[in-house]
């Protein structure tokens, strides 16, 4: 259940990354970035995120508690052992690392004044980013071992 929930997040996270960019680039390309209307597409995508990933969750377990019923098996859910445990702190130590330094260019935009805009999209799609790249870190750490 665990790995599953690593795999919704690997695709939630880019998703809604990419509904965002589409949603406001497009306005970016037509004004000026500060009289860009990011803050409500900024939020949408971050309760997208967060209903997201628990939705597909509890669908996701639902789904598995349905099949393990009519297989006449056990159910996988609940099954966390020290492995799981292990490669969320492997994925979590990677990710935390990457977001550190992507967060960097947040600091520079707001060195060099850049407008609110750039500055938030910066740390949004930097979280997006380690989030992603620590979900597949612990992907092949599921698959392939570490």
């Amino acid at each position: 259940m665990t790995e599953r929930s690593v795999w919704i997040t690997a695709f939630v996270l880019p998703g809604v990354a990419i509904a965002y960019l589409a949603i406001v680039l497009p306005r970016v390309a037509a004004t000026s970035a500060g009289d860009v209307s990011w803050v409500a597409p900024m939020l949408w995508c971050m309760g997208a995120i967060i209903l997201g990933v628990i939705v597909a969750t509890v669908a996701s377990g639902i789904g598995s508690e349905v099949l393990a019923e009519v297989r006449g098996t056990e159910s996988d859910l609940g099954d966390d052992d020290i492995r799981d445990k292990e490669i969320g702190r492997f994925g979590d130590a990677r990710s935390y690392s990457l977001g550190g330094v992507l967060s960097i260019s947040t600091l520079v935009l707001a060195m060099v004044d850049a407008e609110p805009f750039w500055i938030a999209t910066s740390l949004f799609l930097s979280g997006i980013i380690a989030g992603t790249y620590g979900s597949i870190v612990k992907i092949r750490a599921y698959r392939g071992g570490f």
